[in-house]
C-alpha cells in the first residue's frame, strides 16, 4: 500500500472551501454595503444638526419668516431621511448577522471535512508504517533462517 495519499471526498472538500470563501465576499459586501449607510445616516445627522444650529443664530439680527420656514421644512425632509436610513440600516445589520451565521455554518462543514481528511490521513501514514515494519520483520527472519 505504498503510495501517496488520495482523499476519497477531496473534490467535495474543494468544493465547500469555494462555497466558505463566496460566504466570506458575501459577508465582506455587506459589511461595507453597511458602513456606506452608518456613513450616510451620520452625514445626514450632522446636517440635521447645521439646520438647528443655524436656525439658533440666525435669530440675533430680526425675525426672518421666510427662512425659518425653509429651515423649518428642510430639518423636516432630513428627518424623514433619517429615519429612512436608520431602517435600511437595521435591514442591513439584520442582513449582516445573516451572513455571518452563513459563514459559520460553511466554516463548520468545511472544518469537518478537514478533520476527516486529516484522521484518513494519518490512518493511511499508520497503516504504510505497520506493513513496512512486516516487511522489515520478514526480510530480518529470513535473512535469520538462511544462516
Amino acid at each position: 500500500m505504498n503510495g501517496r495519499f488520495t482523499f476519497r471526498l477531496q473534490k467535495v472538500l474543494e468544493y465547500r472551501e469555494e462555497r466558505e470563501k463566496a460566504a466570506q465576499s458575501k459577508l465582506a459586501g455587506a459589511l461595507n454595503s453597511l458602513k456606506e449607510s452608518l456613513e450616510e445616516l451620520s452625514c445626514l445627522k450632522d446636517e440635521l444638526l447645521e439646520v438647528y444650529n443655524g436656525q439658533k443664530t440666525e435669530s440675533g439680527g430680526g425675525f426672518d419668516l421666510n427662512g425659518r420656514l425653509l429651515c423649518s421644512l428642510y430639518a423636516d425632509y432630513l428627518t424623514g431621511c433619517i429615519s429612512s436610513k436608520e431602517q435600511t440600516v437595521q435591514e442591513k445589520e439584520a442582513e449582516v448577522l445573516r451572513e455571518r451565521r452563513q459563514l459559520e455554518s460553511k466554516m463548520l462543514e468545511r472544518k469537518i471535512l478537514s478533520r476527516l481528511k486529516e484522521k484518513k490521513r494519518i490512518a493511511f501514514n499508520l497503516e504504510n508504517k505497520l506493513n513496512e515494519q512486516k516487511m522489515n520483520d520478514e526480510f530480518a527472519i529470513t535473512g535469520f533462517a538462511r544462516r
